[in-house]
């Protein structure tokens, strides 16, 4: 797949197709970084780990799964 250097006010642009850009995870607003190897550019997107916190973060009353009682463990899952 090949694609075009563009200007764009005094930078370089190049427009990433969609189906990269589908594997790769980004989108518009994503972060990404840069770098020059080997004589190759490297384009790495910026991922964020995420805490509990973070994941906690949009858990509301409304969203949170019901809970399901499988009964008592049994086997390995046994905790003393």
């Amino acid at each position: 797949m090949t694609t075009k250097v563009q200007k764009s006010g005094n930078t370089l642009s190049i427009n990433i197709p969609k189906a990269v850009a589908e594997k790769a995870r980004i989108h518009k607003g994503s972060r990404v970084s840069f770098d020059f190897k080997g004589g190759k550019i490297l384009v790495t997107p910026e991922r964020k780990e995420l805490t509990l916190e973070d994941m906690l973060r949009g858990l509301t009353p409304e969203n949170t799964p019901e809970f399901i009682d499988f009964g008592p463990d049994v086997g390995r899952e046994i905790i003393d």
